[in-house]
């Protein structure tokens, strides 16, 4: 049997793969960006405290210019921490976003298998061959005797419903962990874990909500960064005249 990945199990790996490595690049990105905040905002409280201790440190401006580096710097800092609280929370909700995403996509690419159901099991040889692969039970007497098929499925049937009652302990035994540390009752955990439809309209709303988030960081950024320059051109000013 050819176990080669089909076009669409290939292309659900490769953005499965994909998520972890842009989750990397996006957080070297955001550190840097959130270093270069702190050194500027750093800079202009610096500004901001020898402007206001020393007086003659401004001396080299009119009154105009004075207020103008003065609400510039101001504008820097204020934005910068605005900036610096806007990222951290982009980072969690962004962060947690594609967290679900690489968890889903990795259980669309689990490779499990499960046992047939009884009605599945036809033939003798079939049903030993398959409690010797799901169950690792060795039934092979069934043929030795000539057990008839009802009997076969009989003693399918029971092994198929011990596996049955385990997956379901482990799974609610799994919801109840998850729930405890998550801080949730036991119902949430069995909740989460219980198979239902998704409803991506949820997904996209938070992906829109996500984006404009990521446009309001860089636009403030960006005005920090304006703000900033434009006090160091009035303070160069100041000083060649």
């Amino acid at each position: 049997m050819d176990s080669r990945p089909t076009p669409s199990q290939a292309l659900t790996q490769l953005f499965r793969d994909w998520i972890p490595v842009s989750k990397k690049e996006y957080e070297e990105v955001s550190k840097e960006t959130v270093q270069t905040t702190v050194w500027v905002v750093a800079l202009a409280t610096g500004l901001i405290s020898v402007a206001i201790l020393n007086q003659r440190f401004l001396g080299g401006l009119t009154p105009g210019a004075s207020r103008i580096f003065i609400s510039l710097v101001l504008a820097t800092i204020v934005l910068g921490v605005l900036q610096r609280v806007l990222q951290h929370l982009l980072n969690q909700l962004y962060g947690r976003h594609l967290l679900d995403l690489h968890t889903r996509l990795l259980g669309f690419t689990a490779q499990v298998t499960t046992p047939p159901e009884v009605d599945l099991m036809t033939d003798r040889d079939k049903i030993i061959g398959t409690l010797q692969e799901h169950f690792g039970v060795d039934y092979s007497f069934l043929r030795t005797y000539n057990v008839p098929l009802p009997g076969c499925q009989e003693a399918y049937e029971s092994q198929y419903k011990i596996w049955y009652e385990g997956e379901k302990n482990v799974k609610a035994w799994l919801a109840e962990l998850i729930a405890a540390f998550s801080g949730k009752p036991a119902s949430w955990g069995h909740e989460l874990l219980a198979p239902k439809p998704m409803s991506l309209d949820p997904v996209r709303k938070k992906a829109v909500r996500l984006k404009a988030m990521a446009w309001a960081v860089f636009v403030i950024f960006s005005l920090m960064t304006a703000s900033f320059v434009g006090a160091m051109i009035i303070l160069a000013w100041s000083l060649v005249r």
